[in-house]
């Protein structure tokens, strides 16, 4: 009351004053004494009309430190209407013509001005007064919402926080201000705004912004040890005005690239409300959610079905003071235990069924596949056929996109039970529909959890790959979907949330540790552990033979797959997978040389039969000769015929080969010698073995062979000698190479183990340099089954090796030791299969050939993928068809990878990681090439694929059409989504796992 009076002498006190100045204004501040005493007469009437004017106009009844256009609105109309009531008093009442008509305009302006200036007065003087705030904000948007926050501020709404100024990417609004506060800069000024303005909080207001953008503002932030705050978004603010009410700490949700999907409460009360519902895996993260939600729609009972007791008993506990009316009935029992789940049934007779009990942690489940089919597919089945015996109108089956194009037992698994449960609707009284979503931020195993608690431990934070890639949605919206489904389902159908964009893992774990409060990689470090077994770089919703069609409700899509398997077929194939997992038989369950998975070898050697080897080897197997007999001889003699070598020695392995070889050139201790980055560990081993250091150079960008000028430029005074390496059979540039250790004197050896059967100029491998060391292995073109042979021109290096290959024994005298050597003897029954497969040689090689040139045609023009082409002077053996692909191809290398494995198709990443990158040689070897590029780009590209000699055609082209899927230009009939990867195992007893 006190206050309000004050108000009302204030504007008295004005109302005179501003009538007064009008006079002395009118007369130039000298008042003729006529004047005076008129204005003593009138200035009381006056004051008693504008006093009661403005009453109704509420101009007491205001609070200064707001005021706005709305208050002046009313100071004018206040001041205009009590002017005219004045002046009809003066002419109708008091009868005075002559009092001064520009007095009453002067007075109106003046009065107007006084009453406006008196409250932005009182305004400015609480916003300037010095300020006991303590954290200095910077707004980031200088839009509506900012004005909204910082108009709050000013007016004292948050004696905390002091607004320093604005951020906004919009170039026009920079340098301009808002309430006397300036926008300072874009994005892409924040160091120098931060630097300059030294802020302890930003504000995002921006209501409207996407995730993406969010997530850009988090990553530009992150080197500031800054609180970042934020407004909610558009949708959940009702009347659309912001207030610092609502402001509150950036959540991982708020970065998340999707809008939740609203649950239409109708529809779903309609299926739920008054009717009996049992809920299996009830204690779980998805189970809980799913019983708390339901509980909610008002069911006359609700089971929850839950094997663990713990479990069961906290969800129990978690929903008694929810459950009003509903009867609750907590039930421990195993879905995989017939008798039970048919027990439970016929005492609660569901109305609806939603089954999301699961094992769904991937890399456990790759530990434990039999646990994963017994209770992902047999508690599936279990479950399922018995909602269909006992009357059940719905069944929903909670699935996951790790059943996708699985790449884990667990994705698997579930991809089966989708199968089964489409299978078993045909027909069926029963309603059963399937729902699949993405990774769920908060369940049980799941990836946010795992941050948090390593976060809170101070790091580090483990990420499998930088690469990986993931959908993420809330708990609530999980169930949301669920309930969906449940409401909308069609007999046998699949659903799918739309659920945006993937983000990168690692993009997630850094917001999660800046919105902890933390800096990346400073304070909180990331290490990548690389991707565990079962995982992909990315998941999908929707498989490569797959469409989505509009559901009828927004956000959520039906998924329509190819032609369902026959149900009776595959029960019966989930019957024999049950039993081997039943009997823990985890190696009959990958097995994948079953009816339904034909593994194709990524190399399968070619063989002789059986009785030519037994021919071969049974005269000196009865004489008991079983090595370095008479079949290593003759083997010996027909790797000389084939290659033109002068001498051949054979060896119980390539890697002893070249220890042996290395170690019969007598190079000294600690010298170094020049290798190429690209090519097997044992090139480079068999030197540190012998004291040597390897020293690594890059390769050729065509042939990807050792590079000469490479070479040439790594050259020192301890270099001893040159090792160049056959790539995939391919000869290096033997000529050049050998120029160059020519002009300094040193010895050149090759690595050509891939190499038998190449040719160089017209010149078989095998007469290059000092020596060539073969492999033997069953991987190469001619194999032994297990060997090696090293040809040579040079007789006395030859009798070394021999000497060598038997510990060092001087041939004259065979209990004199006369070198280092070692036990490298080839067996009698390696060198019959190896000379009977060099028997082979043309035809073994030619095979290849048209092999190679077949893939070459159909993948080498594949977009972002190229093959290695040998040059015209040379030849290769063909031992291996390696496809490169490139950061530009639809697909990575290791996606490709893991999709071939899913069909059974085997390959190999030669060379990876290349030798310069891997631990042992990091620290044994040496590397004066700042960056070996080309053999860095051309590792982390290879594949090779299926090849062998005696491959068909047809299985080749089954090759080609599994890479064309995934790496072909898309057209009108190619599928929505690349089928990213796909199962590292199949469980091959399931038919239709793999469509």
């Amino acid at each position: 009351m006190r206050q309000r009076t004050f108000i009302v002498v204030a504007h008295a006190v004005l109302v005179v004053v501003a009538n007064y100045l009008a006079f002395w204004l009118r007369f130039d501040g000298d008042i003729p004494r006529q004047y005076w005493d008129m204005w003593a007469r009138t200035v009381p009437w006056l004051l008693v009309i504008r006093v009661l004017t403005f009453f109704p106009l509420h101009l007491y009844d205001g609070m200064w430190q707001y005021v706005g256009i709305r208050d002046l609105r009313s100071m004018v109309v206040g001041a205009f209407s009590s002017t005219a009531l004045f002046y009809v008093l003066i002419l109708g009442v008091l009868r005075l013509p002559a009092y001064p008509r520009s007095v009453l305009f002067i007075d109106c302006m003046l009065l107007v001005a006084l009453l406006a200036g008196l409250r932005v007065a009182w305004r400015l003087w609480r916003e300037r007064r010095p300020s006991t705030r303590t954290r200095r904000v910077l707004i980031y948007g200088a839009g509506d919402a900012g004005e909204m926050i910082l108009r709050e501020m000013l007016n004292g709404g948050d004696r905390e926080r002091l607004p320093i100024g604005f951020i906004d990417d919009d170039p026009t609004k920079v340098g301009r201000r808002i309430h006397g506060v300036a926008v300072l800069g874009a994005r892409r000024h924040l160091a120098r705004i931060i630097g300059e303005a030294n802020p302890d909080e930003v504000l995002v207001a921006m209501p409207r912004a996407a995730s993406d953008v969010l997530r850009a503002i988090v990553k530009e932030l992150e080197p500031y040890k800054l609180p970042i705050k934020t407004v909610p978004r558009l949708r959940d603010i009702l009347d659309g005005r912001v207030t610092l009410s609502q402001v509150q700490d950036l959540r991982v949700e708020d970065l998340l690239g999707r809008t939740p999907v609203g649950l239409d409460m109708e529809a779903a009360k309609q299926l739920i409300k008054g009717r009996r519902i049992l809920i299996t895996g009830a204690g779980g993260s998805i189970g809980s959610e799913l019983c708390k939600q339901v509980l909610a729609l008002e069911p006359s009972s609700l089971v929850l079905f839950e094997r663990y007791e713990n479990a069961l008993w906290a969800v129990e506990r978690s929903l008694a003071p929810l459950k009003g009316d509903v009867d609750l009935y907590p039930v421990i029992a195993d879905a995989t235990d017939e008798g039970r789940v048919a027990d439970v049934l016929r005492e609660h007779r569901p109305h609806v069924i939603f089954h999301a009990a699961a094992h769904k942690h991937v890399p456990l489940m790759e530990l434990h596949p039999c646990e994963a089919i017994k209770n992902n597919i047999k508690g599936t089945r279990i479950v399922s056929q018995a909602a269909i015996r006992h009357g059940v109108e719905r069944f929903v089956l909670i699935s996951s996109d790790k059943a996708v194009n699985p790449s884990s037992v667990m994705g698997a698994t579930k991809r089966a039970a989708e199968l089964l449960t489409m299978a078993l609707a045909e027909g069926a009284s029963t309603c059963l529909v399937v729902v699949r979503f993405g990774n769920v931020i908060g369940s049980n195993g799941s990836v946010i959890p795992l941050f948090l608690d390593q976060i809170r431990s101070g790091g580090p934070v483990t990420i499998t790959d930088p690469e990986v890639r993931r959908y993420f949605m809330l708990i609530p919206e999980a169930v949301q979907l669920v309930l969906q489904a449940a409401a909308f389902g069609e007999n046998g159908a699949g659903y799918v949330l739309d659920m945006g964009a993937q983000i990168k893992v690692v993009d997630m774990a850094r917001n999660l540790i800046r919105l902890s409060g933390f800096i990346p990689d400073v304070e909180i470090p990331i290490t990548y552990i690389g991707l565990r077994p079962g995982e992909k770089l990315s998941e999908e919703l929707v498989a490569s033979n797959e469409a989505i069609e509009a559901s009828g409700v927004a956000g959520v899509h039906r998924v329509r797959g190819a032609q369902t398997p026959d149900y009776a077929t595959l029960e019966k194939a989930l019957l024999v997978l049950e039993g081997r997992a039943e009997r823990g038989d985890s190696k009959a369950v990958f097995d994948q040389g079953g009816p339904n998975m034909q593994v194709m070898p990524i190399i399968r050697p070619t063989l002789p039969t059986f009785r030519e080897f037994e021919e071969l080897v049974r005269p000196g197997w009865e004489e008991g000769m079983v090595t370095t007999g008479s079949v290593v001889r003759a083997f010996e003699q027909e790797v000389c015929r084939r290659t033109g070598a002068a001498e051949a020695v054979a060896m119980s392995s390539c890697t002893a080969g070249l220890m042996l070889a290395i170690r019969a050139l007598e190079l000294p201790a600690g010298a170094e010698v020049i290798v190429p980055s690209f090519t097997f560990a044992a090139t480079a081993q068999a030197l540190v073995w012998n004291g040597l250091v390897p020293v690594f150079c890059d390769c050729l960008p065509g042939s990807l062979t050792l590079d000469p000028a490479d070479v040439e430029r790594n050259l020192s005074p301890r270099t001893a000698a040159i090792c160049p390496v056959y790539v995939y059979g391919l000869p290096p540039e033997i000529d050049a190479l050998l120029d160059v250790g020519a002009r300094h004197g040193l010895p050149v050896y090759f690595d050509s183990a891939q190499g038998l059967g190449s040719e160089y100029r017209g010149r078989q491998a095998g007469t290059f340099g000092t020596c060539e060391v073969f492999s033997l292995s069953p991987t190469k073109v001619v194999t032994a089954v297990e060997g090696g042979v090293i040809c040579t021109g040079d007789p006395s290096l030859a009798a070394r090796l021999r000497s060598m290959r038997d510990y060092g024994k001087d041939p004259a005298d065979g209990e004199d030791m006369v070198y280092l050597g070692l036990s490298a003897r080839m067996s009698e029954m390696h060198a019959a299969v190896g000379l009977l497969s060099l028997r082979r040689l043309d035809e073994l090689v030619k095979a290849r050939r048209v092999l190679i040139e077949q893939y070459t045609s159909r993948l080498g023009q594949l977009p972002g993928c190229r093959v290695s082409t040998p040059p015209e002077d040379r030849t290769s053996s063909g031992n291996y068809f390696v496809l490169f692909i490139g950061e530009r191809a639809r697909a990575s290398r290791d996606e490709v990878r893991a999709s071939l494995k899913s069909q059974g198709i085997q390959t190999k990443r030669y060379f990876y990681p290349p030798l310069h990158e891997q631990t042992l040689f990091q620290r044994v070897a040496c590397r004066r090439s700042d960056r070996l590029e080309r053999t860095t780009a051309a590792s982390r590209e290879s594949l090779a694929l299926p090849l062998y000699s005696h491959m068909t055609l047809d299985q080749m082209d089954r090759v080609c059409q599994a890479v064309e899927r995934l790496l072909a230009t898309p057209g009108k009939e190619d599928p929505r989504a690349i089928a990213a990867t796909k199962s590292d195992r199949s469980i091959s007893s399931v038919p239709a796992i793999r469509s």
